[in-house]
């Protein structure tokens, strides 16, 4: 089973800052081996950033210790673990079942359509957390500041792995 997300500049509402997208979810089809355009899912319209942050517990104390970016190049955390014991932990399913216990998700999106009378206090938004996410900029957006940005964040806990 596989679904994967990207932010998609296909048919963005005209009501979207230019630059954004729409967070869209594709599923794969074992039965053509790809994606098809009926399991192309529209998920949030008006997206300019999207980081996945994973919590694992490297020394299976049963609480969250290290946290890293999906490939597990990038860590942050208490337990001391390595890049290479996070790799290791990401590519071997055993390991993945045991370790992984959060996934967090952060979307950048923004509230509502231009606001000419509303001006954003910041050129910079942080999308993500310790450590691990991107400041992006907003400059690259046209009248950015005159957005709502918002960092929406979703946690999921993954409880039937073991």
């Amino acid at each position: 089973n596989r679904a994967d997300y990207y932010i998609s500049t296909t048919n963005v509402p005209t009501d979207c800052a230019p630059g954004t997208g729409v967070l869209r979810k594709a599923v794969f089809s074992h039965s053509t081996h790809g994606f098809p355009s009926g399991n192309l899912l529209p998920l949030i319209d008006c997206v300019a950033d999207f980081q996945v942050i994973l919590g694992l517990d490297m020394n299976e104390d049963g609480q969250v210790g290290t946290y890293s970016n999906p490939d597990g190049s990038s860590l942050s955390g208490s337990e001391g673990a390595s890049v290479p014991d996070v790799q290791s932990t990401l590519t071997t399913s055993e390991l993945l079942r045991k370790r992984l216990k959060e996934i967090r998700a952060y979307i950048l999106t923004h509230e509502g359509k231009m606001d000419p009378n509303f001006t954003y206090p910041s050129n910079t938004i942080t999308v993500g957390e310790f450590g691990l996410g991107k400041n992006f900029d907003l400059t690259s957006i046209a009248n950015y500041q005159n957005y709502r940005w918002k960092v929406i964040t979703m946690t999921a806990k993954p409880r039937n792995l073991e």
